[in-house]
């Protein structure tokens, strides 16, 4: 929701902004990206523009998040957008790597480097963008940092 809080922030108007869960883990994550298939079933009927976050994921892996990412992306219309975002972190957010770091439940290597933009990187992308139709990949410089860096910078 933090994304489209922000988002929200900059424009409200005849959008709908759609996004799906952040995992699928459990049966419970799974009917998640169900309903929220649904939802967006739903949402097509009607004249409104919808903005759908996605993920590089959906290019580069094959796990249930990615294939349901897919999915949602060929239930859109010609006139939607799909903003294909990689990860996302601010001080702000609490989910995916920066919750486990801060949980402290990550079991991984700390020395991984890792690709992502920060929340305002996202605003300005979404700015540029947002009267645009079609898949939209993120276009500006990732930043790029060990996770032990993260953890320190996000913390």
């Amino acid at each position: 929701m933090y994304l489209f809080s922000k988002v929200n922030d900059i424009y409200t108007g005849d959008f709908h902004f759609f996004y799906t869960p952040i995992d699928c883990k459990t049966l419970k994550d799974f009917f998640k990206f169900c309903i929220s298939t649904v939802f967006l079933l739903l949402i097509t009927i009607t004249d409104r523009k919808i903005i759908y976050y996605s993920s590089e994921s959906v290019t580069k892996e094959k796990s249930l998040y990615s294939r349901f990412k897919s999915l949602h992306e060929k239930i859109l219309r010609r006139h939607d957008l799909i903003l294909r975002i990689p990860r996302v972190y601010s001080k702000d957010r609490n989910k995916g790597l920066i919750k486990i770091l801060r949980d402290g439940s990550f079991k991984g290597d700390k020395t991984q480097i890792i690709e992502y933009i920060t929340d305002q990187d996202f605003r300005e992308f979404f700015i540029r963008n947002m009267n645009k139709q079609g898949i939209i990949y993120y276009d500006s410089v990732y930043k790029r940092n060990t996770i032990l860096e993260i953890e320190n910078i996000f913390k």
